[in-house]
């Protein structure tokens, strides 16, 4: 029996999806080590949001603050039924972070670049 481009589809978001569901569920209870120091969701979420108010700086306190407490929503309340852009934009921030701490050891050149979201874009996925 042929699937649908639809049904691939959707096998292929399901997939994804657990992937990144149980990447949080993992960082959350037991973290992952990188050179002997274990980050958790915390962590990353604290690496994406200090950088997003370096870069952020300029838009005031309470923008910036009301955008973390954005970021820690959409953190908390990513499921398996979530919207495929909010499991993008989780697994695009867990991706950056530890980009952002090999960068901090390896003392590469090149800073990593934040995801591509507006503070409009992560307010929205966070409603």
């Amino acid at each position: 029996m042929e699937q649908t481009q639809d049904q691939t589809q959707d096998q292929t978001h399901s997939a994804y999806t657990e992937k990144i569901i149980s990447n949080i569920e993992m960082l959350s209870t037991i973290g992952k080590s990188y050179r002997k120091t274990i980050y958790k969701t915390n962590d990353l979420i604290k690496i994406y949001s200090d950088n997003m108010r370096i870069k952020n700086i300029n838009m005031g306190e309470k923008y910036i603050n009301d955008m973390i407490i954005n970021i820690n929503n959409i953190f908390a309340n990513v499921s398996r039924q979530s919207k495929y852009d909010l499991i993008e934009f989780v697994n695009s921030v867990i991706l950056y972070s530890f980009k952002k701490i090999s960068f901090k050891y390896t003392k590469k050149k090149i800073d990593p670049e934040l995801p591509d979201y507006t503070m409009a874009e992560i307010k929205d996925l966070a409603k």
